[in-house]
């Protein structure tokens, strides 16, 4: 895999960045839900916690589209390589999954600013994680979304943004030095 730049006009800068203490969510219910319900809300927290966070840095001179995680198009923008001890690559990414709600919302990256997603790989939604076993195995983390057909893009919130539809590579980060999970 060749990692590239995009266009001058669209450009991003990705990177992984270790974090400590910290964890994803107390659950996955609104406001709204929590109210209605606040002892299912108590029992279903996970407090998983944050193995590290993928850095999407804007290197352009004008704002870019970042689509967000809770839709499809955000959802399956960030997978993984893994680069065992022997060379031998394999593919993070997540799991096929239903959407009882689904619409390309996005969010606008200003010029020079970072957006970081928090990401867990103890949960379930990410399939390839044992390749992570292996001590001295490396990782990178790849960025890219899908550009909309026209009739989606004039239905999004926020059609004058213009969505990131390029691809961008980390570098190879050894995993052992990425998180305090280790490898066996």
């Amino acid at each position: 895999m060749v990692s590239h730049t995009a266009r001058a006009q669209s450009t991003a800068k990705l990177a992984l960045a270790s974090i400590e203490g910290y964890y994803i969510g107390e659950g996955s219910y609104d406001r709204r839900n929590v109210a209605e319900a606040p002892e299912r809300f108590l029992n279903d927290k996970m407090r998983e916690p944050v193995d590290f966070v993928v850095l999407i840095e804007n290197t352009s001179s004008g704002d870019i589209g970042i689509y967000r995680q809770w839709n499809s198009w955000g959802y399956y923008s960030i997978h993984f390589v893994v680069e065992g001890p022997d060379g031998r690559q394999t593919v993070i990414e997540k799991g096929m999954r239903s959407w009882t709600k689904n619409h390309p919302d996005c969010f606008r990256l200003p010029p020079g600013m970072t957006h970081a997603v928090p990401i867990c790989f103890t949960s379930q939604e990410w399939k390839g994680v044992e390749a992570l076993s292996a001590k001295g195995s490396k990782l990178k983390a790849v960025f890219q979304q899908e550009p909309l057909d026209e009739k989606l893009r004039l239905s999004i919130w926020r059609p004058d943004i213009q969505i990131f539809t390029n691809k961008v590579d980390s570098a190879f980060v050894v995993w052992e030095t990425l998180t305090r999970r280790k490898a066996n």
